[in-house]
């Protein structure tokens, strides 16, 4: 099932009104790679082919100053950190020691500007 946001219904009453309140959510096989619109739209300045692959991701980026590229699964764990030095705009990224699956590849650049991009590995 795939969906873009949720619903949430009060099944009961609390100090005679119809509002209701959660400590806790837990989402389960969720993944949520923007966190505003700002990030979404960075997306759209970030090239990563070939998608699928069977391990050997290229990243290009309009920004030349990439501090660290972290790749997280579906759940969010953390598979690999980069530290980048130098100076350039593209990127190989090999997860072919990885299970086939979607990973989510982060960049950060050294004045804090984020990149994200989901990719599928077969």
């Amino acid at each position: 099932v795939r969906a873009r946001y949720m619903r949430l219904l009060a099944l009961s009453e609390v100090n005679g009104n119809a509002w209701a309140s959660a400590a806790e959510f837990s989402f389960t096989g969720c993944l949520a790679p923007f966190s505003s619109y700002e990030d979404a739209t960075k997306v759209k300045e970030m090239n990563v082919f070939p998608v699928p692959s069977s391990g050997i991701f290229i990243i290009q980026v309009p920004d030349w100053d990439i501090q660290q590229i972290l790749t997280c699964d579906a759940m969010g764990r953390l598979i690999k950190r980069e530290i980048q030095e130098g100076n350039r705009n593209e990127y190989h990224i090999d997860l072919h020691h990885v299970p086939s699956g979607v990973y989510v590849i982060t960049l950060f650049t050294k004045t804090g500007k984020k990149y994200v991009s989901r990719v599928m590995k077969e």
